[in-house]
């Protein structure tokens, strides 16, 4: 007859843990009757069974077999406790999972990598603040001996403190957790400084760049460089949003292209693998990044080469970042042609206008040079997605609009707008946003159409729901309607626009006596609608109810210019001649304020007298 040993009781609770799911109960009752049976349990067989009770998630079971385990007189290993705190960490007992670590370090054991992870996921995941959680993890590290604070060892917890750093935006704080590190890092801890570099504001591009050129080996990683492909995407991240793009593409020349970098022999047990260059976040940062700087034909070009070249498949932000920057390149180039044409007519002639004009051209963005039709490659981008199968949101559609309407295209941004609701192509339409109809509005008010204008304002105001007109809807609406000479519907518009608050021209400000007035604010409104404003209320000054107290100046803010082109005041002029020709009102640039028109009281007396309406 063959008897059962502590090893075959030890087999059979490690089956028990394999079990799925795991077999708490007959595993201590196999402990149970080894006791019972006077075979004598040593510490693996104890060890199994903690181990057991770690997988069921039952930290009560797992701390009290430790407890037998010391009463019996044995002494725990690192196997051991590493089982107990990892129950206590998914039992959510950041108290208990703390204590044992302490118990482990006055027993002489020496801690695991299972035993860092362990416990940076115990305290992670308890119900405490951020302060007290990098406070208890940095407190461990700082306790460590040097020859633990290599990343073979603690390496989980000085990831997960670097990375929670950098979640929080306190570069400064993983940076200094990261220099702390003895030897070289790895990986994770590699991926974590430099997902911190891109999280910064702003972002520490050129610390991302530093770091990645002085850890280019690392171990662990599988990138072709030996960089691992998270961290290569980080850095690029962290270059994109300070829009240094260019910087992004060499690190990925650099670190992320597996033919120039992986040896031929190589090469097809790479292409086994299909690793991916970078991120396809990464790169849509830096076609955004593009965008921003001027390029779009970078952006477009970035985007038709992810999947041969980097290894990706582009995705709807990808098109999305693409479609605005040629939206923005259509707008710089219409805004360039707005500028020259002025420097012809008024700046040529004076010996500043000449400077202006040679300064401006000298700064001509790379768009001009290629004198490409920007609204036409967001036509083409935006069908491309459709037959991807991607699913374009508001934002992408309205930027396709918005291209359309600079370049005067307001058919299209009208069949584009009508389109996100019938669109049957991706499944399930998109409704418009506010963003949409503004931009389809302002495309009809530069094409002339003023009825289809007026139709899409009236559709949003009566259909009713989250999408409502607001300021930029009233603005565009008019500009199209006082060019098409519809100035009584127009100004009905306007006071329609008041009484609903979607404009609201009056302010209080501080007048040259010191004292809080009320003025007519008009910084933000267009010419027309700056003169419908301010014809509005001169016409109620013969009426009953009138829209301001002609005991008190009428002032006017016009702004000085600052914001326009050229730098010249555009409202000033406007108004001033509105006011003269039309109602015979003369008005001064305030003399403490030449951002202001100031119409005296007595000036605003005349005309009613004038007009006989009110003595």
């Amino acid at each position: 007859v063959v008897f059962p040993t502590g090893v075959t009781y030890t087999n059979a609770i490690s089956i028990c843990r394999r079990c799925n799911p795991p077999d708490l109960q007959t595993a201590l009752s196999i402990l149970n009757i080894a006791t019972r049976d006077g075979v004598k349990i040593g510490l693996i067989t104890y060890s199994a069974a903690i181990w057991t009770a770690e997988r069921c998630g039952d930290y009560l079971a797992a701390i009290s077999l430790l407890d037998d385990l010391i009463e019996a007189g044995i002494v725990p290993n690192s196997v051991t406790y590493d089982g107990v705190i990892s129950a206590c960490a998914t039992g959510g007992r950041r108290v208990d999972a703390l204590r044992l670590f302490e118990d482990m370090k006055r027993d002489g054991v020496t801690p695991t990598p299972v035993t860092y992870k362990s416990l940076t996921a115990a305290v992670m995941n308890s119900n405490t603040t951020f302060e007290e959680k990098t406070s208890v993890l940095e407190q461990i590290i700082i306790n460590m001996d040097r020859s633990e604070r290599h990343v073979k060892i603690s390496g989980p917890i000085f990831e997960s403190l670097i990375r929670t750093f950098g979640t929080n935006r306190q570069y400064k704080d993983a940076r200094r957790v990261f220099n702390m590190i003895e030897g070289p890092t790895n990986a994770g801890c590699l991926s974590a400084v430099l997902y911190a570099c891109s999280a910064a504001n702003p972002s520490r591009w050129r610390d991302a760049t530093d770091i990645l050129h002085s850890s280019d080996i690392v171990a662990g990683a599988s990138g072709p460089a030996r960089i691992e492909s998270l961290a290569l995407s980080y850095a690029v991240i962290a270059c994109a949003r300070e829009n240094e793009w260019k910087e992004a593409l060499n690190l990925i020349d650099l670190y992320g292209l597996p033919n120039r970098i992986i040896p031929r022999e190589s090469r097809s047990e790479w292409d086994q693998k299909s690793y991916p260059v970078v991120s396809v976040d990464a790169l849509n940062s830096i076609i955004a990044a593009c965008g921003r700087s001027g390029c779009p034909d970078m952006a477009v070009k970035l985007l038709n080469e992810m999947p041969s070249k980097y290894g990706v498949c582009a995705d709807d932000r990808s098109y999305r970042s693409a479609i605005i920057a040629c939206n923005q390149a259509e707008h710089e180039k219409q805004r360039q042609i707005r500028i020259k044409s002025e420097l012809k007519t008024n700046g040529s002639s004076t010996r500043g206008g000449r400077e202006h004009a040679s300064a401006y051209i000298e700064k001509t963005v790379h768009t001009n040079k290629l004198n490409l039709q920007w609204w036409e490659c967001a036509l083409s981008l935006l069908r491309r997605m459709k037959e991807e199968e991607l699913k374009p949101d508001p934002q992408t559609y309205s930027s396709v609009i918005s291209a359309c309407e600079a370049a005067g295209q307001w058919q299209r941004a009208l069949g584009i707008l009508r389109s996100m609701s019938k669109d049957s192509t991706i499944g399930r339409a998109t409704p418009p946003n506010l963003f949409c109809v503004n931009a389809a509005i302002s495309a009809c008010e530069k094409g002339g159409a003023w009825l289809e204008a007026f139709e899409l304002y009236e559709r949003m105001k009566n259909r009713g729901g989250a999408v409502r007109p607001n300021f930029i809807t009233i603005s565009s609406l008019l500009i199209a309607l006082e060019s098409a000479g519809q100035r009584e519907l127009a100004e009905n518009t306007y006071k329609e626009a008041l009484r609903e608050g979607m404009v609201s021209p009056w302010k209080k400000r501080i007048d040259i006596d010191g004292q809080t007035m009320r003025m007519m604010d008009l910084h933000q409104y267009s010419a027309p609608m700056a003169k419908i404003a301010v014809r509005s209320v001169i016409e109620s000054l013969l009426k009953p109810r009138c829209a301001h107290d002609i005991s008190k100046d009428f002032v006017v803010i016009v702004g000085r210019g600052k914001g326009s082109e050229g730098g010249r005041p555009v409202l000033l002029p406007v108004i001033q001649q509105m006011l003269q020709s039309e109602f015979g009102v003369m008005s001064n640039i305030d003399e403490s304020n030449s951002g202001r028109l100031r119409v005296k009281r007595e000036e605003l007396e005349s005309f009613v007298k004038r007009k006989g309406w009110r003595l």
